[in-house]
């Protein structure tokens, strides 16, 4: 079986994390319901296809930066 870890953000939607494990050595955010600010940039290509995903998600966000939010 395939385990991909991924965001749910605030309105529902949901992204795949490239590049987390550069940025999450202890994985510290590979677990569910911490709340998190991840910065990077964003790539919506088109889901369809070959190329997409298997996942139901809206983009995705290569990582340049992960952190708590205790908000």
């Amino acid at each position: 079986m395939e385990c991909a870890i991924g965001l749910k953000a605030a309105d529902g939607k949901h992204y795949a994390l490239k590049n987390l494990a550069k940025h999450d050595s202890g994985n510290k955010f590979s677990t569910t319901g911490l709340k998190v600010e991840v910065k990077g940039t964003l790539k919506t290509d088109d889901q369809s296809g070959s190329g997409a995903s298997k996942y139901n998600i809206t983009g995705t966000i290569d990582v340049t930066s992960i952190k708590e939010d205790k908000e």
